[in-house]
Parts: structure tokens; sequence; C-alpha cells
């Protein structure tokens, strides 16, 4: 199995915060650094013992890059500056407001994150992004995301997922002011015939990503979702999108956020094994 070591939750997008003062030395996940699991499962060939340890370190760069133009956006706002045009200040004004919030113009720290004064600059000029709400505020803007749905008692939670973030991409190719796509998880997780699941066993992203590149996906109202297994055409003929669906993959956080500003949503997910649910308390319950 090879030694233990104790990781951030990268490359999940909720890492766990080691200089957070109610972190103890002993948490974290393990990981052979074989890069098996405890189980001595190959893991997807994407999560391999190095693009962990640089996806770890991608993240306590972004984080110090963040805290840093944190610190120096509130400097320039005490100053009444705004930091979103930060770029265009001058290098005498940007070198004041640094050294004031006492943050260094660049940082080389492997443990704590590194970072560049060009990306300080970036991040102080990137504007937050919420796909809910892409313009305005409250129900005023574009909300590319559709809304939630009850999966019932079936393992269908990837094909949820992946009919959610099909939905998204179609919203906003079409820019769509509010997300009214509603795609078929029954076809999705049942009917589509290129690979078996059924709602004991739950099912992989990687395939539902496969089946929409290939197959496209059908309407609601051709397949309504009934938690267990029924492929009858409900209503003819079958509608779906125009256009075709392409897929990536990213071990890094940067490059996921900028694929949910220009296509809406990105997923990820955990497999549960059976000894996941022996844990005292339950870290996980059927249907969270």
């Amino acid at each position: 199995m090879g030694d233990l070591k104790v990781v951030p939750m990268a490359p999940l997008f909720s890492v766990m915060d080691g200089s957070a003062s109610d972190v103890l030395g002993c948490d974290g996940i393990y990981v052979a650094s074989n890069g098996r699991t405890l189980a001595g499962l190959s893991p997807p060939a994407s999560v391999s013992p190095s693009s962990r340890v640089n996806t770890e370190q991608q993240y306590r760069n972004m984080r110090a890059a963040a805290a840093a133009a944190d610190r120096v956006a509130k400097q320039l706002q005490s100053q009444n500056m705004d930091p979103r045009r930060a770029s265009s200040l001058s290098p005498d004004n940007l070198k004041r407001a640094f050294a004031a919030a006492k943050v260094p113009l660049a940082q080389e720290d492997k443990a704590v994150g590194s970072y560049t004064f060009s990306q300080v600059l970036a991040a102080l000029d990137y504007p937050t992004w919420d796909s809910r709400r892409v313009s305005g505020t409250g129900n005023t803007g574009y909300s590319y995301v559709s809304p939630v749905k009850d999966q019932g008692g079936c393992g269908t939670c990837v094909a949820f997922a992946a009919t959610a973030i099909a939905e998204t991409a179609v919203a906003i190719a079409n820019g769509t002011a509010v997300n009214k796509n509603d795609f078929s998880e029954q076809w999705l997780f049942f009917c589509h015939g290129l690979y078996y699941a059924t709602c004991y066993t739950g099912w992989y992203m990687s395939q539902a990503v496969d089946v929409l590149v290939r197959k496209s996906i059908p309407t609601e109202a051709n397949y309504p979702y009934l938690s267990a297994y029924d492929c009858t055409l409900r209503s003819k003929p079958e509608r779906r999108p125009d256009g075709t669906f392409g897929r990536a993959s990213y071990n890094n956080i940067a490059l996921a956020k900028q694929h949910i500003r220009q296509w809406g949503a990105v997923t990820t997910y955990f497999a549960v094994y059976t000894d996941f649910f022996d844990w005292v308390p339950p870290t996980y319950t059927l249907g969270l």
C-alpha cells in the first residue's frame, strides 16, 4: 500500500484548510503514496500522485493570491479607490496600497502558497461570478442554472448532475434569461443503451458524460423520471437540444473556474464504498 500521507481534499473542490485553528494534525484524507486508495483500488488515471500534489500546490497558490488581493482591496477601498480598476492605477499608488496592507509584492512559499504581482492584480480585476445571477441582483439577472430536482430513492445522482450541467450548457449557448431546460434523467440513466446502471449500484460520471457527447439527451416530457426502470416514450417525437455536447476534464481549479464562466457549470464526484458507511457517526447518508 505504501506510506500513508495526510493530504488536503484536492483535486476535489472542497479543500481542507490546514492552517485553520480547528484542524488537528491527524485530520485529512489518507492516501497511499503509490496513488491507490486504502482499499487497494486503482483510481482514475487523472488522480495520480503527481497530479494530486500539483493540484494541492496550485490550490495553495490560488488561496495565497486571493488572500493578498483581499487585503489590498480593503486598503484601496479605504482610500476611495476601486479595487476592480487596480490595474489602471499608477505603480506608486499600487505599491503604497501593498505596503499599507502589509502584503509583499510577490511571494515564494510552498507551504503557504506562492504568487506574483500580476496574479494579485488579476485577482483584484477578476469579477465575482455566479451562474445563477449572471447580471443584476435577485431575480433581475440571467440564471443559467436549472431548478433543483428530486432523485427519490434511486441511486441516480450521477444522471441528475450530468443532466443539470447539460441544461446549463444549453442555456448559456442560447443566452437563455431563465433556464427552463428540462432534460430526461430517466433516459440518461436507464435508456441510452451504451452502459448499464441500476438504482442500487449507481453509475459513473465519465460514462454519463460519454452518453451526452455521443447521443445528446431527450426532454423530460419524452421520458419522465420515475425512480425505476422504464423506457417508454411517453410523448412523441423525441426532442433533443440543437447542436452537440463536448467534454473536458480539469485537475486545475483555475481552469475549472474559467469553464464555469464560459459554460455555466462543472461536475465532480467522490466514490463511496461500503466501508464508508461503517464510520460512527455516519459521514454520509443515502440521498444527500
